[in-house]
């Protein structure tokens, strides 16, 4: 595989991690349901000075229907890991991310009809697995809150799995800008009115936060796209486990956190688990 993909695809990661690292701090100050919305309104506005120059054109009603279900599903990927980064460590959270590409792989088989290979099974039961022995790493006063942290990460893994699999179905029938496009102001747009009942109004300095998470979020989507489009996905699998460094450093130096031996076992079965997931 040539270098250029495979350093587009880490730089992406590496967006998304400050990202979250930025959501996790945020989350001390606004309610999960005013950071979605802000969040996805600012990317809106990025993605809409993207569009007026690039100019895709305008969608089709195929393109407008399929869009809009995958903006329900960011809708509820988003607010489930947002809060899932408020309740775990940010590094609990990114690990339990990674059970996604089993969601997906289990997804084309049920929806896609794609053709299972013999290590579906195994790759969902050592993700599954890995899942278990994080949650039976917790422990301590803040047990339950932890437990719904899991959870949220775990709807999380789910929609974006499914979201996944019907972008494989539209991938090339809509062009990349709509498609971030619509994953931007179909949240936002959804999300308006309950954010709006636990509004506290931010200072300039956070507006400037929220703004710099617009900017972070379609800039790592349209990077992780294009590399995409330079290499197989198969090829690129790796760089999603990148993700685990980058949340060890982040919430080390920024969170004061450190890695525990469920977060690292755990990780170490749920990253199997999707590797295998990945062969056909």
């Amino acid at each position: 595989m040539r270098a250029k993909p495979f350093l587009l695809g880490l730089a992406a990661i590496g967006l998304f991690s400050v990202l979250n690292a930025l959501i996790k701090g945020l989350s001390a100050q606004f309610d999960t349901l005013q950071i979605a919305f802000l969040r996805y309104l600012f990317g809106g506005l990025w993605i809409l000075v993207y569009v007026s120059i690039t100019r895709p054109g305008w969608p089709s009603l195929a393109t407008v229907e399929a869009n809009v279900v995958r903006g329900v599903l960011s809708l509820v990927t988003g607010l489930s890991f947002f809060y899932a980064l408020r309740e775990l460590p940010l590094a609990d959270a990114i690990t339990l991310s990674f059970l996604a590409p089993l969601f997906v792989t289990l997804f084309s088989v049920l929806l896609l009809k794609e053709r299972p290979g013999p290590y579906i099974i195994a790759a969902l039961g050592l993700g599954f697995a890995g899942m278990l022995v994080m949650v039976a790493g917790l422990g301590g006063d803040e047990e339950d809150r932890s437990l719904l942290g899991i959870i949220a990460s775990l709807v999380s893994s789910i929609t974006y799995g499914l979201s996944m699999t019907l972008l494989r179905a539209r991938a090339r029938r809509d062009p990349l800008d709509l498609i971030v496009f619509f994953q931007q102001w179909i949240p936002a747009l959804f999300i308006a009115p309950a954010a709006g009942v636990v509004w506290k109004a931010p200072a300039p300095e956070h507006l400037g936060l929220f703004a710099i998470l617009g900017i972070l979020a379609v800039s790592a989507h349209l990077l992780l796209a294009r590399a995409f489009s330079l290499a197989e996905a198969s090829q690129l699998a790796p760089i999603e486990f990148s993700a685990l460094i980058y949340a060890a450093i982040i919430g080390t130096v920024f969170f004061g956190e450190t890695l525990t031996m469920g977060t690292l076992a755990g990780a170490a079965l749920i990253i199997l688990g999707a590797f295998l997931a990945t062969k056909r």
